[in-house]
C-alpha cells in the first residue's frame, strides 16, 4: 500500500504548472519564479538591480536568463542564400512558435528583404502584369501578411508577438480586377507630402472645414469617404486636392466627385458619370 511521507530534504509547497514558450508572459513569469527568491508580488519579480521593467520578458533579459538571437540570425542568413521567400517565412514562423527568440523585431528588421524576396513576383503573377514594382513598405506589408497566414494555420496570430510590426496589406479580393488594385495601391508618403503642401494655402474657412471633416471621420471610423464638390465653386478645388490625399494617406478609401446638373462625375481613371436616383 502506498503512503504519503514528508520530504526528507527541504520543503516544497507544490508543483509549478508548465508553460510553453508561445504562451508569452506566462512562460517568462514561470522562469522568474524559478530564480527569484522571496517574491511577494508581480512588481517584485520585474525588479532587477533596483529597476522595475515593464514586462517579465524584459526582466528575464536583464537577469541574463535569455540567450541572444545569434543562432537564429545565422540560420536565416545561411538559408537565405538558396531558399525561397516562402520557405524562409515558414522557417521564421517556426522560430517564433517553437524557439526561444528573444527579440523577434530585431530578427525581422535584419532579414525582411530575404523574407520578402518572392513578394514582387507573386504580385506580378496575381495582377498579370510583369512591370509591377512594389515599394519597401508594400513588400514588408505583404510579407507580414503571409507570415500571419502561416501563424493562423498553426493557431496563432501576428498579434501574439507584440514587438513585430502589423501588416496593412489588403488581400487581392477584387476578382482579378487589376485596375481596382492599382487604384487602391496608394503611395501614402507622397500623398501625405501633397496634402501638407496644399494645407499651407488654406484660408481660415478652408482650414476649419478640413479640421472638422477629419474630426468627424475619426469619430465615425469610416473606411470609405465620398467627397462631393460643386463644379462652379473653384475655391473647393484646393480642398479637393487636400481631402482626398489626406484620406488615402490614412489608409482609407476616398472618391472625389463633382456635381453637374444632378450628375455625379467621379474623378479617377475613367471619369464615368452616373446619375443620382432617389430610392425609397
Amino acid at each position: 500500500m502506498k503512503r504519503w511521507t514528508l520530504c526528507k530534504r527541504g520543503f516544497a509547497i507544490g508543483r509549478m504548472y508548465y508553460a510553453h514558450l508561445i504562451s508569452g508572459e506566462c512562460y517568462y513569469l514561470r522562469m522568474l519564479l524559478n530564480y527569484v527568491k522571496g517574491a511577494t508580488s508581480y512588481e517584485y519579480l520585474r525588479i532587477v538591480d533596483g529597476k522595475e521593467h515593464d514586462t517579465f520578458k524584459d526582466a528575464c533579459i536583464a537577469m541574463g536568463l535569455l540567450a541572444d538571437d545569434n543562432e537564429w540570425d545565422q540560420a536565416l542568413e545561411e538559408v537565405g542564400v538558396w531558399a525561397s521567400g516562402r520557405q524562409l517565412r515558414d522557417m521564421f514562423t517556426s522560430m517564433l512558435m517553437f524557439c526561444e527568440v528573444t527579440n523577434p523585431r530585431q530578427l525581422w528588421d535584419a532579414h525582411w528583404e530575404s523574407l520578402s524576396n518572392d513578394i514582387e513576383a507573386m504580385t506580378r503573377c496575381e495582377r498579370a502584369d510583369p512591370t509591377v514594382m512594389l515599394s519597401e513598405d508594400a513588400l514588408k506589408d505583404r510579407a507580414l501578411y503571409e507570415i500571419d497566414q502561416v501563424l493562423m494555420r498553426n493557431g496563432h496570430r501576428l498579434e501574439d508577438f507584440p514587438t513585430l510590426p502589423k501588416s496593412n496589406y489588403i488581400p487581392f479580393v477584387h476578382g482579378g480586377n487589376r485596375l481596382v488594385e492599382e487604384e487602391l495601391a496608394y503611395d501614402r508618403h507622397s500623398l501625405t507630402a501633397d496634402a501638407d503642401n496644399a494645407k499651407d494655402r488654406f484660408n481660415d474657412d478652408q482650414r476649419n472645414a478640413y479640421e472638422n471633416y477629419f474630426e468627424c471621420r475619426d469619430k465615425q471610423r469610416g473606411q470609405t469617404i465620398l467627397c462631393v464638390w460643386q463644379w462652379w465653386n473653384r475655391q473647393n478645388i484646393c480642398l479637393e486636392n487636400t481631402f482626398v490625399p489626406s484620406t488615402r494617406a490614412r489608409q482609407n478609401r476616398a472618391c472625389s466627385c463633382l456635381i453637374r446638373n444632378c450628375i455625379f462625375v467621379a474623378s479617377g481613371r475613367q471619369n464615368r458619370p452616373f446619375k443620382i436616383q432617389d430610392s425609397d
